[in-house]
């Protein structure tokens, strides 16, 4: 009976995942409503995975038709997965990580036995390297997005940073039925300026400017 309002509930978190994607996957959005798809997918993200963790408590009391084996290997799966599709968003992949981890380390240390303790840091150990992984992968992503819209020598946003932000800000004011101004500076003799006095010197002005 357990497992079955499991599987009913499942439906229905899944249900509310596609109402997700129906009502923002298909829509531009503002800042407002991408603040409020992030609520909302956050929260799926949190249910799914911590139904999961659920299960895993049903299940691995039950020996018969090894469920307790499957209980086993099912947790360390979606925690896999959750390293792996959570990566780019440290608020979701830690706390979801442990979520799952948690009670399989807590399982195989009330077990009782001198395996049941290895196991348990075994499976410590393992949730540690899914967040080293994790939190390498996350830095990475974060860096190269950094430099893909970064100016090398100056720090400031580049060109494509420039278009993609356009293109955004244009789709987002469509919606709206809005208008917005752009100020545009022009820095005299800059030229003169960085020929005579060095390149490090005219990006410290752009910087400055």
């Amino acid at each position: 009976m357990p497992a079955l309002l499991w599987y009913i509930s499942l439906i229905f978190i899944s249900v509310y995942g596609f109402a997700i994607y129906r009502h923002f996957g298909k829509n531009k959005m503002n800042e407002q409503q991408i603040k409020r798809w992030y609520i909302h997918l956050s929260l799926f993200m949190y249910i799914i995975f911590t139904s999961w963790a659920v299960i895993f408590a049903l299940n691995i009391q039950h020996s018969e038709y090894n469920l307790h084996y499957i209980a086993i290997f099912t947790e360390l799966g979606a925690s896999v997965l959750a390293s792996t599709l959570l990566v780019s968003d440290k608020k979701l992949f830690v706390p979801i990580l442990l979520t799952l981890m948690l009670p399989l380390i807590l399982y195989f240390f009330l077990i009782g036995t001198w395996f049941g303790y290895v196991l348990s840091v075994f499976s410590l150990i393992f949730l540690g390297i899914l967040l080293y992984a994790a939190y390498n992968t996350n830095h990475l992503v974060k860096s190269n997005y950094y430099q893909a819209q970064h100016d090398i020598l100056t720090g400031l946003f580049n060109r494509r940073y420039f278009m993609e932000y356009m293109e955004a800000l244009n789709e987002r004011l469509l919606v709206g039925n809005r208008v917005a101004q752009m100020i545009l500076i022009d820095l005299d003799h800059f030229k003169t300026i960085n020929d005579s006095l060095g390149h490090a010197i005219g990006d410290k002005l752009l910087k400055a400017v």
